[in-house]
């Protein structure tokens, strides 16, 4: 009987939450995907840049794509996840990571698709810096939300408040 009531009651404040609550899914394109790496690729300086490191798995597709730009064939990945199913934040759990000699003393450029919090990218950087020994850490991210973003990146395109869709991505929306 509680978990019945508990449930009518989320159900009915789920009801009651205004739609502009919620964040509006919005689809990108793969132009507007290439054009704004384009654009931040000129601002990166190539010859700063010894390994390419995507979060996986929406900076994988990034990562690729900055590497033509930036003609730089060294990728690596690295897998964390801070998100369950449902869009909710949760702690940092972290899946997968490149062997220490394949980044100690060089300089990294960390991508991912979009900075929401920022909470993943800012651990994969302390974890470079602390364990892994690089010489230097850039961050760069095709979008940011403007609005939850507590860990700015050293470069970005879009500015949102938006869910955004990948090209890459199943839209479910």
């Amino acid at each position: 009987m509680q978990k019945k009531i508990t449930l009518i009651l989320t159900l009915i404040l789920a009801l009651m939450t205004p739609a502009l609550a919620q964040p509006k899914l919005v689809k990108t394109s793969w132009e507007e995907v290439h054009k704004t790496i384009s654009e931040i690729s000129k601002q990166i300086d190539p010859a700063k840049v010894d390994v390419i490191l995507g979060v996986a798995v929406g900076g994988m597709v990034p990562a690729a794509l900055f590497s033509r730009q930036l003609d730089n064939k060294n990728i690596l990945t690295i897998s964390l996840s801070s998100y369950t199913s449902n869009k909710e934040q949760r702690d940092i759990f972290l899946r997968n990571r490149p062997t220490k000699c394949y980044l100690e003393g060089k300089r990294v450029l960390i991508v991912d698709d979009i900075l929401d919090s920022g909470t993943t990218i800012g651990a994969v950087k302390k974890l470079l810096l602390e364990e892994y020994n690089v010489k230097s850490v850039q961050i760069a991210a095709v979008f940011i939300n403007t609005d939850h973003c507590q860990f700015h990146p050293d470069y970005w395109g879009i500015e949102t408040t938006d869910w955004i869709v990948f090209p890459w991505e199943k839209f479910e929306g």
